[in-house]
C-alpha cells in the first residue's frame, strides 16, 4: 500500500491537507487534545470541485477509528487507507511540533517599525486603546478601520490597505453600519466597500478556530476587538483570564486593535483589570475627551503610554463632529484644549503658552500652567536651544527672539 504525502494548505486550525493527485481535500477543525486521545472535526471533500464526501468527529489516535472510517469511505475513495494513515501521522506531527526553531542573532535588521496605520497601529502586533465609557473609542476605532479597508490616508494617518474584521461584543450590526455610513459621508467617500463584522458573545479564546478561518478566507489584515472586557470571558482582574485572552489574540497572527475601559479604582491611567493587559500589548494608548453638555462634538486626545519597538509619540488630538447622517473627524492641537492640554509634557505646554501669549515670566508661566516656578525653570534651563530669555521674561526662539 503506497503512502501518499499531502500538501499542507494550512498548518494551524483549521488544518487543511490536499491530495491533489487523488482529488481529495481534508479539513481538521475544532481540535481537542485530551489526555488520552486527540479528536477533531474532520471534513472530507473532493478537490477542486469541493463536493462533500464526509464530515464527523474523528479520533486521530485510535487505529480502530481509522479502520472503521476507511471501510465507510472505501466505496467512494478506493485508496482511502493510505490517505487516512498519512493524514493521522502528518496532523499529529503538526499539532505537537508547534512553531519551528529558528536561528536568531544574525538576521537582517528590521529597520523602522511597520504600521498597519501609521503612527497609531503597529503591524502584526496587539495594540490597545483604553479610556472611560462614552468618549468615542469605538467610533475612532471604526474610523481607523475604514481608513485601512479603503487604503485612504487622512489626518496624518497613513494606512497599509487591507481587509478588516470587527468583532463586536457591545453593540449590534445596525449601529456599526450607521456609524460607518456616517464616517464615509464625513470623509466624502462614495465607495460601497464594506468592513467584515461579527457579532460576538462567547469568550474570544473559544472562538479562535472560527476567527482564524475567517482571517484566512477573507485575508484579514486588521482585527478589531471591541471590547476585551467582554471578550476575555471572565473577571478582568484575573491574570489567568487576561493571559488566556491575549494568548488567543497572539495565536491569530494578525494585527489587532483592542478596545478597553479605564480602571475606576487603583492606579489612575491604566486599563481596567489585571496588570498583564499592559504587559501583553506592544502598543498602548489612553484616550481622554473634552465635551461640554449640549455640544454635538467631542475633542479627544490619545496619549501614548507604551511602545515596545520605538519611541513614544506626542499626544494626538482629534475632533468628532456628529451630524444626523455625517460624522466628521478632524485634527485638533491638544494644547488648545484646556482640559486635555494638561496631559502634554510640560515643555510642550510652556512652548504653546509662549507662542500664544508672547513673552512671559517664570511666575506667569507657573500660574498659567498651574505648576511651580521651579518646574518651569528646570524645563527652560534644560531646553536652552528652544527657549530664550528676553529681559525678565522668556520666549520661543522660533518666534522671532
Amino acid at each position: 500500500m503506497q503512502t501518499r504525502e499531502p500538501t499542507i494548505v494550512s498548518d494551524n486550525v483549521p488544518y487543511i491537507f490536499k491530495w491533489g493527485a487523488d482529488g481529495i481535500l481534508i479539513t481538521v477543525d475544532r481540535v481537542d487534545d485530551g489526555k488520552r486521545a486527540v479528536t477533531a472535526e474532520l471534513t472530507i471533500e473532493t478537490y477542486p470541485q469541493m463536493d462533500h464526501i464526509w464530515q464527523s468527529r474523528f479520533n486521530f489516535t485510535s487505529p480502530k477509528a481509522r479502520l472503521d472510517l476507511a471501510r465507510t469511505l472505501k466505496p467512494q475513495i478506493s485508496n482511502i487507507e493510505p490517505i487516512l494513515e498519512t493524514l493521522c501521522l502528518t496532523f499529529l506531527k503538526q499539532l505537537r511540533t508547534g512553531e519551528p526553531v529558528i536561528e536568531v542573532g544574525n538576521m537582517p535588521r528590521r529597520g523602522e517599525p511597520s504600521y498597519t496605520l501609521k503612527p497609531f497601529i503597529l503591524e502584526k502586533a496587539t495594540n490597545l486603546i483604553y479610556g472611560a465609557g462614552g468618549i468615542g473609542k469605538s467610533y475612532f476605532a471604526l474610523f481607523c478601520a475604514l481608513l485601512v479597508q479603503l487604503g485612504h490616508a487622512a489626518l496624518g494617518l497613513i494606512p497599509m490597505k487591507g481587509n478588516v474584521l470587527y468583532l463586536d461584543y457591545e453593540t449590534c450590526a445596525e449601529e456599526i453600519n450607521e456609524r460607518i455610513l456616517n464616517l464615509k459621508e464625513g470623509l466624502g467617500i462614495t465607495s460601497d466597500e464594506t468592513i467584515s463584522y461579527r457579532l460576538s458573545s462567547n469568550a474570544l479564546y473559544e472562538e479562535v478556530p472560527e476567527i482564524r478561518r475567517i482571517i484566512a478566507e477573507q485575508n484579514i489584515e486588521l482585527l478589531i476587538v471591541d471590547s476585551i472586557g467582554v471578550a476575555a470571558g471572565g473577571e478582568p482582574e484575573s491574570a489567568e483570564v487576561t493571559l488566556r485572552l491575549f494568548t488567543a489574540i497572539r495565536s491569530l497572527k494578525t494585527t489587532a486593535l483592542c478596545i478597553d475601559h479605564v480602571a475606576k479604582a487603583g492606579v489612575a491611567g491604566t486599563p481596567f483589570g489585571s496588570v498583564y493587559k499592559v504587559n501583553a500589548v506592544r502598543n498602548l494608548f489612553e484616550m481622554k475627551k473634552n465635551q461640554e453638555p449640549g455640544e454635538d462634538f467631542i475633542n479627544v486626545a490619545l496619549m501614548h503610554r507604551k511602545m515596545n519597538v520605538g519611541k513614544l509619540i506626542k499626544p494626538l488630538g482629534y475632533r468628532l463632529d456628529f451630524g444626523e447622517t455625517k460624522t466628521e473627524v478632524s485634527q485638533v492641537a491638544v494644547e488648545r484644549i484646556p482640559e486635555l492640554s494638561k496631559e502634554l509634557p510640560l515643555k510642550d505646554r510652556i512652548r504653546s503658552a509662549l507662542l500664544e501669549g508672547g513673552k512671559m515670566s517664570t511666575k506667569e508661566l507657573a500660574e498659567e500652567l498651574e505648576t511651580t516656578e521651579s518646574s518651569i525653570r528646570g524645563i527652560l534651563s534644560r531646553y536652552k536651544n528652544e527657549f530664550v530669555k528676553v529681559g525678565n521674561a522668556w520666549g520661543v526662539k522660533t518666534n522671532g527672539y
